[in-house]
């Protein structure tokens, strides 16, 4: 049996006993109070920000899928109307709707017209549905996922190593633009792409 096989067997069993080794321990890995200012300042931030000014200027609508606690929706301040979801938590974005819920079993009342989802594919069992979604979801879509990380890099990345065939394949679509950035030797890939039937 292929390595790789025998991981992707093992982890429904691994991940929950790790979880509940942190928990028991006193370690909570899902809500560090000082998320956002750790990494408020990384350059794949900057870059999302950058290609949504860019791409959706007039937007009027905007949603983060995959929030956690990131502030970024606070920093598009040219959009009236911002959306969080996160499926663990109810993200805290003021002058947010912040909804706590399965984004895949989310239905807007229309489309966004900017959808940030920033590092959240590679930490999903299937990536290609979701990335569907997010294309069916908003009408400028900007990505970003760990660019070419080792499959040891994070316990919790299960896609890695990603790279731009590995993304295309998930998105089945190419991106309008996209870049690499370095944050402290981590490279990040950043894509802007146009939503399904834009």
């Amino acid at each position: 049996m292929k390595e790789t096989t025998l991981k992707a067997q093992l982890r429904p069993i691994v991940r929950p006993l790790k979880s509940a080794v942190k928990t028991t321990l006193g370690i909570n890995q899902n809500r560090p109070s000082n998320y956002w200012e750790k990494r408020k300042n990384l350059r794949y931030y900057q870059e999302a920000l950058r290609l949504a000014k860019k791409y959706a200027p007039d937007a009027e609508t905007a949603i983060d899928v995959g929030s956690h606690n990131s502030q970024l929706l606070a920093q598009v301040d040219w959009i009236p109307s911002i959306t969080a979801i996160d499926i663990k938590r109810v993200p805290e974005i003021p002058k947010a709707t912040n909804i706590q819920g399965d984004f895949m079993q989310f239905v807007p009342e229309s489309r966004f017209d900017l959808v940030f989802c920033l590092q959240l594919l590679e930490h999903l069992e299937y990536p290609a549905p979701f990335a569907q979604k997010l294309l069916d979801t908003g009408k400028t879509i900007v990505i970003s996922v760990p660019y070419k990380w080792h499959e040891e890099s994070c316990e919790y990345h299960i896609q890695d190593p990603v790279d731009e065939n590995k993304l295309l394949s998930w998105t089945q679509k190419s991106w309008l633009e996209k870049f690499v950035v370095q944050d402290y030797g981590a490279a990040r890939m950043v894509a802007v792409f146009e939503g399904t039937g834009s």
